[in-house]
C-alpha cells in the first residue's frame, strides 16, 4: 500500500513534471519558433526574449495575490484550477499563428498559474505533518524538474516540425504538455491532501477544531513584517540571481548554438541533445548525491561551492568554441560535443540543483517564525515573485546582450555568458556570504533558530 508520504511526494512531482516539460520544451525552438511567425530572423534575440518574459511578467503580477487565495480557498482549489487553465491554454498555444498573440497567452499563462508555489507549500506543511525528511522530499522534487528539463527540451527539439504540414510546427510539444497538464489535474484530485485550515460553515466547529488563521496579515491588518527582515530580503536576492543565471543560460545557450556567425550552427535535434546530457545529469545528482552532500557541508557550503564550476564555464565555454569554429573544426566535431556538453553539465547540474537549496533555505528560515503557518505561502508567493521578476528581465536582456555580441566582430565577444557570470558573483556568491553572516548575527541574538 502507497504511504502517504509517498503519495504527497508523488503529487509535487507530477506537477512539477506537467510544469517543467511545460517552461522547457520550448528552449530549442523558440527561436525558430518566433521566425516561423514573424517571417523573419530580425531581432530574433530580443523577439524571442519577450515570449519567455511574458510568462514571467504574469507571474510577478499575481504571486501574492495567488499566495493569499491558497490561504482563503486553499491549496488544491488552487492547483487544480492553475493546472486546468494551464492545460486551456497548451491547446490555444498548439493552434497560435500569430506571435503577438503567442506573448499574450504567455502572459495569460504566467498571470494565472500558480501550481508550482502551491505545490511547494503543500509539500513542505504535509511533509512537516507526516514526520518525513524534508531534503528528501525536495530532493525528489528537483528530481522531477530535472527529469523534465530532460524531456522537455528533448522532446521539443525532437518533435518540432515532425507533425502534418496543415498543423503548426510546434503542435505535437504543446499536445504532450496538454496531455500533462490532465494528467497533474487527476493526480492533485486523487492524491492531494489540504494542508489550508479552511473556515467550515459552523464557527462553533471552528473553534471546536482549533482553527488556526493563515492569513498573511496580522489581527491588526499589518504585514507579516518578512520584507522587513534582512536576512529574507538577501535570500530574496538569491533567489532573484539564481532564477535570471538559469534562465539566462536556457535562453541565451540555444541562440547562440544555432548562430552560424558566433556560434555552431547547431539545429533542434543537437540543441535538444545537449539539453538531455544536462537533465540526466541533474536527474543523478539531485536523486542520489544532493541529500547526502547537503547532510555533510550543509546548505551553505553546498550554495557557495557549487557555483564555482558554472562561473568558471559561462566565461570559457563561448570563447572556446568560437576558438575551435575559428580553428576549422566542424560543428559535430567531438571536441566541440565535449564542450557544449561539458558547460551544459556544469549549469544544469549544480546551478539546477540550487532551486531545492533555497528552497530548503527559506523553509528553515519561516519555520523558525511564531507565524509560520500564514507566513510560508507568503513567503513562497514572494520567492515565486522574486524569480518571476528575475525571469522577466533576463530574457530581455539576455537577448540585448545577444544582439550586442553578434554585433561585433571580434572573436572574444562572449557578452551574453559574461553578464550571467557577473549576476552569480554578485548575486548568488557574494549575497549568499552576506545571508549566512546574517543568520550567525541572527542566531546571537536570539532572534531566530536557524538550522545550518
Amino acid at each position: 500500500m502507497v504511504s502517504e508520504t509517498t503519495k504527497t511526494i508523488a503529487v509535487a512531482c507530477i506537477v512539477m513534471l506537467a510544469e517543467g516539460f511545460s517552461a522547457t520544451m520550448i528552449f530549442p525552438y523558440a527561436a525558430f519558433m518566433v521566425e516561423h511567425l514573424r517571417g523573419t530572423d530580425q531581432n530574433i534575440g530580443t523577439m524571442t526574449g519577450f515570449v519567455f518574459t511574458g510568462y514571467s511578467v504574469g507571474s510577478f503580477i499575481t504571486a501574492r495575490a495567488w499566495a493569499n487565495a491558497s490561504n482563503r480557498f486553499g491549496r488544491k482549489r488552487c492547483c487544480m484550477w492553475s493546472l486546468g487553465i494551464a492545460a486551456a491554454l497548451a491547446i490555444a498555444n498548439a493552434i497560435n499563428d500569430n506571435f503577438y498573440v503567442l506573448v499574450g497567452l504567455r502572459l495569460a499563462m504566467g498571470l494565472l498559474n500558480c501550481s508550482l508555489p502551491t505545490v511547494r507549500t503543500n509539500l513542505r506543511e504535509r511533509v512537516a505533518a507526516l514526520g518525513s525528511d524534508e531534503t528528501a522530499a525536495f530532493a525528489s522534487l528537483q528530481s522531477a524538474f530535472a527529469l523534465s528539463a530532460l524531456m522537455g527540451p528533448a522532446l521539443g527539439g525532437v518533435l518540432y516540425a515532425q507533425g502534418p504540414t496543415f498543423l503548426q510546427p510546434w503542435f505535437l510539444p504543446q499536445l504532450l504538455a496538454l496531455i500533462l497538464f490532465l494528467t497533474a489535474m487527476l493526480a492533485v484530485s486523487q492524491w492531494m491532501v489540504e494542508t489550508a485550515d479552511l473556515p467550515s460553515k459552523s464557527s462553533a466547529a471552528n473553534e471546536k477544531a482549533g482553527l488556526r488563521r493563515q492569513i498573511s496579515e496580522g489581527e491588526d491588518g499589518s504585514s507579516t513584517g518578512l520584507l522587513g527582515e534582512r536576512v529574507f530580503r538577501y535570500l530574496l536576492i538569491m533567489f532573484m540571481g539564481h532564477s535570471f543565471v538559469f534562465t539566462g543560460w536556457e535562453v541565451g545557450y540555444p541562440i547562440f548554438a544555432r548562430d552560424f556567425v558566433i556560434g555552431e550552427g547547431w539545429g533542434t535535434q543537437e540543441i535538444g541533445i545537449s539539453f538531455v546530457a544536462g537533465g540526466a545529469g541533474l536527474v543523478l545528482y539531485s536523486q542520489f548525491l544532493l541529500r547526502p552532500i547537503e547532510k555533510r557541508i550543509g546548505l551553505h557550503s553546498l550554495w557557495f561551492y557549487s557555483w564555482l564550476p558554472p562561473i568558471a564555464a559561462m566565461l570559457t565555454f563561448p570563447r572556446c568554441v568560437q576558438y575551435l569554429m575559428a580553428d576549422g573544426h566542424s560543428p559535430q566535431s567531438s571536441a566541440v560535443i565535449v564542450i557544449n556538453w561539458a558547460a551544459q553539465l556544469s549549469v544544469s547540474v549544480l546551478v539546477g540543483s540550487g532551486f531545492v537549496t533555497l528552497q530548503l533555505m527559506g523553509n528553515r528560515l519561516v519555520s523558525a517564525r511564531p507565524d509560520a503557518n500564514s507566513a510560508l505561502p507568503l513567503a513562497n508567493g514572494y520567492f515565486v515573485a522574486a524569480q518571476a521578476a528575475a525571469r522577466a528581465t533576463s530574457p530581455m536582456l539576455t537577448g540585448i546582450a545577444y544582439a550586442d555580441a553578434r554585433m561585433q566582430s571580434s572573436v572574444d565577444q562572449s557578452l551574453v555568458f559574461d553578464l550571467l557570470a557577473f549576476i552569480s558573483i554578485v548575486c548568488c556568491v557574494i549575497t549568499g556570504v552576506l545571508f549566512r553572516l546574517e543568520q550567525r548575527t541572527d542566531d546571537i541574538s536570539d532572534s531566530y533558530t536557524i538550522l545550518a
